[in-house]
């Protein structure tokens, strides 16, 4: 609302959007067992691409990537939803689909963001802004 950012501020948000998908995934293990099992790889997909890519940011720049591009919060967005329609109305489809192929996408962004941005950059919008930054130089 107001256009402020920071390094630091963007960090936290990363570390915090992490830790809730982990508080998360406890709450699926916990009580939402039969749901894991029934659609265990598109979940080991989601997490795994997360993972990968938390990992390539550390390496590639030391910490977290905190690009918040648009596709990652309408992801993080999705995924609460999930959540929380599994949890107060039971599993649909439409949602946990959708969640998944968003998400999927935003990571796959993210990877090419990695690759695109040579040094540390939080709140990049997204690929499009990155590549028509870079042209515009």
């Amino acid at each position: 609302m107001f256009h402020l950012s920071s390094p630091l501020g963007a960090f936290l948000d990363s570390t915090a959007d992490m830790l809730m998908s982990i508080i998360a995934a406890l709450g699926l293990f916990a009580f939402q067992k039969e749901f894991l099992a029934a659609h265990f790889a598109p979940l080991v997909v989601v997490v795994t691409l997360y993972i990968i890519e938390m990992l390539a940011a550390l390496v590639r720049y030391g910490k977290l990537s905190s690009f918040h591009t648009l596709l990652v919060r309408a992801a993080a967005y999705l995924q609460g939803i999930f959540i929380m329609s599994l949890f107060l109305w039971g599993y649909w489809a439409g949602i946990f689909y959708a969640m998944v192929a968003i998400s999927v996408l935003a990571y796959a962004e993210e990877f090419v963001l990695l690759y695109v941005l040579p040094k540390w950059t939080p709140d990049v919008r997204g690929l499009y802004w990155v590549l028509r930054r870079k042209a515009s130089r």
